[in-house]
Parts: C-alpha cells; structure tokens; sequence
C-alpha cells in the first residue's frame, strides 16, 4: 500500500524538478538574450534606420533610405550601390561591444585614440533618435579596436571589422555598374569594333540578328550580354559629368577600341566606349549614362572584344523538336531500316530490317536532343574527298505523318580541339537547311543509334516511353 501512495508523490516531484529545469533554462536564455542586446552598440534594427553619416579623414559622406533603395546625399547626390549600403547598415546593427576597459568623467580620451577619434559613423531611425559610435585610432593587443558611444563616458573594445567601416569612401557606396538601367529593357545591341559590327534585336522577348534572320540565336547567351554590362563594375570613377573632349583625349577614347550601343526601353540610346589597354594595362571607359569616365578590368574588355554572332547561335538548334509531339521514328543506318511507334505511351517496331529493338528509342531522343553543333559551316572539301557515301538517316514524325525534324549524317573529318585531333560527323538537319554542319563523334556514339539493332529484349514490342 505504501509504495502505491509513493508513486503519484514520486511523479509529482519529478515534474516539479523538470519544471523548474525548463524554467531555469528558460530564465537564462531570457538573461542571454537580454545581455546580448545590451551589447549591441547600435540599438536600432535594420529597417528602422533612415540616415547614414560617416566623417573620417577623407571626408563627410551623408546616405539615405528612399523609395528607389539608399541614396547618397553628399558629399555629391545620387542613387548608391543599394546591396553595399543595405550589407553596410546591416553590419552596423550587428556589431556589439566587448569588454568595458574605462568609465567615468576623468578618461585619457588621447590615450585611446578617441581625441580626435579616427572616424564617426551616426545613424538616425524614423523617430529621429541618433546613435554615434566614435572609432579609435588605437587597438589593444587582441587587435580590438577601442569605440565609444558619443555622450557616454564608456571606453569599450569591439570587432576589427570597424576598422574597414571606419575607412569607408564615397567611391565604395557609388553604383559602379555600367548599365544601371536592368538588362531586361534592352531591346537593341551593337558592338562596333573598327570595321566589325554585331547587331541582334529583341522583339517579343526573343533575340534576333536582323542580318540573318534565319539563324537562330542562343537565347540564354544574348541575355547574358546584356546583363554582362549590368554586372561589369568600375574599379574607380576616373571623371565625372560633364565629360569635356580633353578627359576623352587624356584616357584614349576619342577613337575607342570598341563601343557597345544600346536602345532601352524607358532610357533611350545608351553608349559606352572602350579604350584599348595601356601601358598600364588600364582599360577606361566613357558611358552616356551616366556621363562620366570609369576605370575596368582589362578582362572585361575583353568579353565584349571576342563576341560575335557565331558565338551567339543556338548550336542545339539543328538537333530541336519538341519531344512530346514525337510518335513516329524513322532510322536508316548502315544499310539497316526501323519504323518506331509510340502507341498508349509505348514504343513498338512497326518493321525493321534487320530486327530491331524499341528498347533504346527514349534513350535515342534524349541523347539527340542534348547534342550540340560545333562546326557552323563544316570543311565541304573534306566531304568531297571522301566520295559518294551513303548517309545515316532519322525523321521524327507526329501522329499524323507531319515531319517535326530530319537528320542526316556522315562520319567523315578531323578537327583539332583541346589540342586534340577529334573526329567529326557531316550532319544536314532541317533545322538548318542548306547548311552542312559537324558535330563530334562522340555524341553520335551516345546517341545509341546502332543498339537498335542489337539483341532483342523480352518483350521487344513494348517499353515504356
């Protein structure tokens, strides 16, 4: 009886002291976080500070919060880098204090490097409260810089990090993009290069060369041109509006190496001119918008220096269908023959000649439509050397007969790639008609044609699709 009255007692007190535990636990993670705050040398949160000041040896620099992202207000006026000033205003709330080395009226402000500090950064919130942080020149032995609230007679130590918050310039909060305006309203592209011009156009949001209107163009590769000068950064603003004609004359651009050219939607015609590099292999570069002069890496130039429109074509193009309209398949290789049908999502022989398996057919599809051109216009006198030959053929057909693509192909050169000799197939595509293209050996082999042929599985007139 007594160890049954025993029990409920038992479990009671190991509640209570369960309890106890998680409210203890509680209580100190409360203190933590509550100490934690109050180390913070910046109390605000993030998206409650309107107004950056920074005054050090370079100068006074003024940003703030607007509709259109962070503005610099001085020590000139215009839009900043908004991801620099956003990832600075961020850091500045993070940092916290580390240890109290002195308090009281009678500080050595001198002694810590505090008079004069070597920089102030103030922040203000949208109720207009102020915070300042006074950055030493001196750090301890730990390489902790000493910091002080203004108005508080507190010497505390804090992160090395306010040692690059401290030497902050202008330049380092000023949007160093070429383009500023976003890569997606660019509806025009030429670059000139002396006698050399690249022009393709977008309308309905494909890319075109109006000069080839039947070469289909790598979509994803336009895009990236255009984004290219949105992701092109200056190392340094060199001259700022108005641009005169001697700037131009002292930074070699008044006969650019090359000029990129632009219609924007909402901005109109843009321009940017290259220098060739110099002696220093320094690469300038005036913009219309804004004017100014800015210095680039020399590797840049040389993305916009290499471009043309072969590098710009599709090279999947000659192999593309759309997979989903696929229900017939017709092969001829090496003197053997296949008709593949694709009947409630499976794949049967229809004839052959010899045997043939419907087992590899998806495998077939994925393989081709993977592939890539590598020759644009492959070497004919290489085909008229080998002779008459007979082609392998492929037609993909829909359901109703309609040809959605036919291939033809010939193993038949060498191309030196990679420092490699490649062997290299002659394909004529619908795709690309009129054109004899090539393509490596390599991904013929993948594509699995000849394993059609090979041994018959199980149930050879049904795999899946």
């Amino acid at each position: 009886m007594k160890s049954g009255r025993g029990l409920p007692i038992l479990t009671a007190l190991v509640a209570a002291v369960v309890a106890y535990a998680v409210f203890d636990y509680w209580m100190d993670q409360k203190d933590s976080a509550k100490k934690a705050d109050q180390a913070r040398l910046i109390s605000f949160n993030q998206d409650q500070i309107k107004d950056v000041e920074i005054r050090n040896s370079s100068g006074q620099i003024q940003l703030s919060r607007t509709t259109d992202g962070w503005k610099i207000t001085a020590p000139i006026v215009e839009l900043a880098d908004t991801k620099v000033a956003s990832d600075f205003v961020e850091g500045l709330t993070f940092e916290k204090s580390f240890d109290l080395v002195k308090e009281g009226s009678s500080i050595n402000w001198k002694l810590f490097g505090l008079d004069p500090a070597r920089a102030v950064i103030t922040v203000t919130n949208n109720a207009n409260q102020r915070i300042s942080i006074e950055v030493a020149s001196q750090k301890n032995f730990n390489g902790e810089f000493y910091v002080r609230r203004t108005g508080e007679d507190k010497v505390w130590t804090a992160s090395s990090s306010w040692d690059v918050k401290a030497n902050k310039k202008v330049l380092d909060f000023r949007d160093k993009r070429l383009l500023k305006k976003a890569s997606a309203k660019v509806e025009v592209l030429e670059v000139h290069q002396g006698t050399q011009r690249l022009r393709i156009e977008k309308k309905d949001d494909h890319w075109r060369a109006p000069e080839h209107p039947e070469w289909a163009l790598d979509q994803t590769k336009a895009n990236e041109v255009a984004f290219m000068l949105n992701n092109t950064a200056a190392q340094d603003i060199v001259v700022d509006a108005p641009v005169k004609p001697a700037d131009l004359g002292r930074f070699q651009l008044q006969s650019p190496k090359l000029s990129v050219v632009l219609q924007v939607r909402d901005l109109g015609l843009w321009r940017a001119d290259f220098s060739a590099a110099s002696k220093n292999n320094e690469v300038y570069v005036h913009t219309t918008e804004p004017d100014r002069i800015v210095r680039i890496q020399p590797t840049d130039l040389l993305k916009f220096a290499n471009l043309n429109l072969d590098y710009l074509r599709d090279r999947r193009h000659a192999f593309d269908f759309v997979r989903e309209k696929v229900a017939r398949v017709e092969v001829e290789s090496q003197g053997k023959t296949a008709t593949f049908h694709l009947q409630d999502d499976k794949w049967n022989v229809e004839k052959s000649s010899p045997q043939a398996s419907a087992q590899n057919i998806a495998n077939v599809l994925t393989a081709i439509k993977a592939t890539e051109v590598v020759d644009l216009a492959a070497p004919e006198k290489d085909l008229v050397s080998l002779g008459p030959k007979p082609w392998s053929r492929l037609v993909l057909k829909t359901e109703q007969g309609e040809t959605l693509i036919q291939m033809e192909w010939l193993p038949g050169y060498d191309k030196e790639m990679r420092q490699t000799k490649t062997k290299m197939i002659f394909l004529r595509s619908s795709q690309e008609p009129r054109k004899l293209l090539g393509f490596e050996d390599v991904r013929l082999h993948a594509w699995g044609v000849e394993k059609l042929w090979e041994t018959t599985p199980a149930n050879p007139a049904e795999v899946s699709k």
